[in-house]
């Protein structure tokens, strides 16, 4: 399969392939972008030409091109899961699968790909776009499906439990389906579940739906992988409602990893399977789920469950401020400015190092903690702990006028989880400042590909809360520092104009109108 590519973009031997000259025109380049452009081929394929008959295996240069393009599919899923691309024949595949013992050996199951032990057909979907009038889910989605469902079937290995929760929250958002079937998708989209606090109320409409009509015993509803997985979403979607409404971050954790964080057991059963930690507390919202579901009673309704945690939340909260740019010409000088330039440069640096100058070769790879102290020196710290670390930025034993700290993390936001840098920011003297700025960022690996998301800020202590207006409107000093950094570099070289895309991560309206006034 991966000789057809290189034959392809030989050039020599296009003459091979079916509606070659279109097929050029997707310019496949192992991104997403390109299979949203192949949507686009086949909007087009079906309008000019009509889907293809039964009959195309007779045609070698059709056959050619539904592997061509079955070839890109699994070199692309395979990429974007850290995996190895590996092709299995209808024979191999047979002889190690049993669900496969039943397939039949035709042009679909001709080949597949191996990922996480788990087989994909690309040639079934290709085939499926190509001779079919119509479709729920454009080919761009099946691929963004099938890779959000490998996901979720890893996370016995990866325990990155907050992304299963927000992949759940888009399998039902999108209308995909569930590699264990999607349980109650009609009529969840039928409640019109927007994620506002309002919506709380058509929620429980909906949990009580399911609770009389099909559930006669919660055994019975729980031996089901599906209906699991439902109540996965469930959580998940109020705990989103709810972290949002604080404006905080959400993680989620299973019982067994919070045991360990508290020192305490916590008994493994529906109500504790996945248990969300909001700012810096731990609330057990599947059970609330589970109570709703399979009580005998229904005691408390989702949105007076909602605002009992909002109201312990809210006063006590950090909260969160987004960073942003300016359009005007000219910006204010503030006593923060050298300290978020220096952070400016150190961004850039680390940004440049994960993806820029040596792109990473696997997912695993991690990003050495490195310090920017006052000065023109990087300070690379493979061996030390970050707790160290941030203690030794807190002390400032060299008595430096200010430094910052980057290392990569998880950005865990009500809506998403993904990569980010964190810069613990410090001036010391008269203007304190100690703030963690988290610059989000799609990863190499991310199949939406690479590009850098808004920051957001939180301070780190009481005395940065008291001059947090000010260094929030300091802030457009940090993104200047980096464009400055590539003012002179050709258009093509300006990393971060090239990458940073704000507008690509919606931000809950909790964190937007967050903002600060400066007092007149």
């Amino acid at each position: 399969m991966q000789n057809l590519r290189q034959k392809f973009e030989s050039g020599e031997h296009q003459h091979e392939f079916f509606i070659a000259s279109a097929l050029k025109t997707v310019n496949f380049n192992n991104t997403f972008e390109s299979f949203k452009r192949l949507d686009q081929m086949f909007d087009a394929f079906k309008k000019q030409v009509g889907k293809l008959d039964a009959n195309f295996i007779e045609d070698p240069l059709k056959c050619n091109t539904i592997k061509l393009i079955a070839s890109y599919m699994g070199q692309f899923i395979c990429y974007k899961l850290g995996q190895p691309e590996n092709w299995q024949s209808y024979a191999e595949m047979h002889q190690v699968f049993q669900s496969f013992k039943d397939k039949p050996n035709d042009f679909i199951h001709q080949y597949g790909i191996n990922c996480n032990n788990q087989i994909t057909l690309p040639l079934f979907y290709v085939v499926k776009h190509f001779c079919s009038d119509e479709h729920s889910i454009k080919i761009s989605q099946e691929i963004e499906n099938l890779i959000i469902n490998n996901q979720i079937l890893k996370i016995n290995d990866t325990q990155m439990h907050s992304e299963e929760m927000h992949n759940m929250q888009t399998i039902y958002q999108k209308g995909y389906a569930l590699f264990c079937e999607t349980a109650f998708e009609p009529m969840v989209r039928a409640s019109n579940l927007d994620y506002s606090l309002e919506s709380l109320v058509r929620l429980d409409e909906l949990m009580r739906e399911i609770r009389t009509q099909y559930i006669q015993s919660p055994a019975q509803f729980l031996s089901e992988p599906k209906h699991f997985c439902f109540i996965l979403y469930l959580a998940g979607y109020l705990g989103r409602v709810i972290a949002q409404e604080c404006g905080c971050a959400l993680r989620w954790y299973s019982s067994q990893q919070v045991s360990q964080m508290v020192e305490q057991a916590i008994p493994e059963q529906i109500g504790t399977c996945r248990i969300a930690q909001i700012d810096s507390g731990f609330f057990f919202i599947s059970q609330h789920i589970s109570d709703f579901l399979f009580a005998p009673k229904i005691e408390t309704s989702s949105i007076e469950f909602a605002h009992s945690i909002i109201e312990k939340i809210k006063p006590v909260a950090n909260p969160i401020y987004l960073a942003q740019s300016t359009t005007q010409s000219s910006i204010t000088i503030t006593p923060y400015d050298r300290a978020l330039q220096q952070a400016a440069i150190l961004a850039h640096f680390l940004l440049m190092k994960i993806h820029g100058v040596l792109p990473r070769q696997s997912p695993d790879e991690t990003l050495i903690p490195t310090s920017f102290p006052d000065g023109n020196t990087f300070h690379s710290h493979p061996d030390a702990e970050l707790s160290t670390l941030l203690s030794r930025l807190d002390q400032n034993p060299d008595q430096l006028q200010l430094n910052v700290l980057g290392y990569e993390m998880y950005a865990c936001l009500p809506q998403i989880r993904v990569d980010a840098i964190s810069l613990h920011i410090r001036n010391y003297g008269e203007h304190h400042m100690n703030i963690q700025l988290v610059i989000p960022y799609y990863s190499t690996f991310d199949y939406r590909g690479f590009c850098i998301l808004q920051p957001y800020f939180q301070a780190s202590d009481a005395e940065t809360d008291r001059n947090i207006t000010q260094i929030y409107h300091a802030m457009p000093t940090f993104f200047k520092a980096i464009e400055d950094i590539e003012k002179d570099k050709p258009k093509d070289a300006q990393f971060w104009k090239n990458n940073y895309k704000p507008k690509r991560l919606s931000y809950p309206q909790s964190f937007i109108q967050n903002v600060p006034v400066l007092a007149i």
